[in-house]
């Protein structure tokens, strides 16, 4: 009996702790199952973190893109001004090309040439080739060597108001064409800019040659290779036994000029001159002018920087016996007047005949506009 009592003590202790140890693994996998709660609640949000970047990153992407595409546009905005600002600069040249205006022109008839040629507008020639004959008015280029060539303007008689150009014309007499000449010339007519010409590759011939009598000046001009014709005669009036000294030390007296009737200096020295009545600027003696002294005189280009201060002594021009000078730069230097003192090279008085003798044996040529 007690035997079996014990047994079933031992029994119930066994049921007893087994219990317990069935109650223990339940809490066990409770505790585990809070732990998974939690690591996949982490997940979770860590997935979430990571969905929220990725749509960030996604939103950021969307914006460059739209950022491209903007620069696109803007790219093909560029693109499409630029087309039109070459196809607007094509267009202007086409427009500038020459067209041939078909006309009803009397080939016969000087006044229905020139009438058509003056109804041209700019880049317009008329149809065909048209002679013209007219007197040289002005060389606006001269004989060039290297293209045998010469452009210059000439007037129809009767038709002066209406003068016609003749562009780099070649032909008889080309290089000796001249003001005064009466020259026909054949080529086609064009309205350029303005301007009414026969167009680059007109034929020319001197139908009647002027002689012109060029005065000693003129003749060196010309010897020293300057055509005359491109130049104006400076008009010049003297004062005979007088002479202008731009250094004088009293400032009163450097823009007079010193003679009898302001005697300075004694008689034996202004007796031995002839000067020019006025001083000139750079406007009337501009760069281009060539000045032209015969032998057996000088001149002294007096030179002013103001009409104040003396010329220094250093600075005074002296005189000089070059036959042909041309006006440069440096010729005018800082000087904004200049006039001239004329004597002879040995010193001997400077008599009535002699000045009056200067307007052939000293001029200033002067570049025609």
């Amino acid at each position: 009996m007690k035997k079996a009592l014990a047994f079933i003590l031992v029994a119930i202790m066994v049921v007893a702790l087994v219990a317990c140890n069935s109650g223990s693994g339940t809490t066990t996998t409770a505790t585990d199952k809070v732990e998974t709660t939690e690591a996949t609640t982490v997940e979770t949000t860590a997935k979430a973190t990571e969905q929220t970047t990725t749509k960030e990153e996604t939103t950021v992407k969307e914006t460059e893109v739209t950022t491209t595409v903007e620069e696109t546009t803007t790219a093909e905005q560029t693109t499409t001004e630029v087309t039109t600002e070459v196809t607007t600069t094509e267009e202007q040249t086409t427009t500038e090309e020459e067209t041939t205006t078909a006309v009803v022109v009397d080939p016969t008839d000087p006044s229905s040439i020139l009438s058509a040629a003056y109804a041209l507008k700019d880049g317009e020639a008329l149809e065909g080739e048209f002679t013209l004959e007219g007197v040289v008015t002005k060389v606006g280029t001269a004989y060039s060597e290297q293209y045998k060539n010469v452009t210059f303007t000439i007037a129809v008689k009767g038709e002066e108001a209406r003068p016609i150009d003749a562009y780099r014309a070649k032909g008889e007499g080309a290089d000796k064409v001249k003001v005064g000449d009466t020259v026909k010339v054949t080529g086609k007519i064009k309205n350029y800019k303005g301007t009414i010409e026969f167009d680059s590759g007109c034929t020319m011939v001197i139908t009647n040659s002027v002689v012109i009598k060029l005065t000693a000046a003129q003749k060196a001009l010309q010897e020293a290779g300057y055509d005359p014709s491109q130049y104006d005669t400076l008009t010049l009036s003297f004062v005979n036994q007088g002479y202008w000294q731009s250094n004088r030390k009293d400032a009163s007296q450097i823009t007079k000029i010193i003679s009898a009737d302001n005697p300075l200096e004694s008689a034996s020295i202004y007796t031995k001159f002839a000067c020019t009545d006025k001083m000139f600027t750079k406007d009337e003696i501009p760069e281009g002018s060539v000045i032209v002294i015969l032998s057996g005189l000088q001149y002294r280009p007096e030179g002013w920087v103001n009409l104040t201060t003396p010329t220094s002594d250093s600075a005074r021009p002296g005189n000089t016996t070059k036959k042909v000078t041309l006006v440069d730069s440096a010729w005018w230097g800082s000087f904004t007047y200049r006039a001239f003192n004329i004597s002879k090279t040995d010193s001997s008085v400077f008599t009535a005949e002699d000045t009056e003798a200067l307007e052939f044996d000293f001029a200033i040529f002067v570049p025609k506009k």
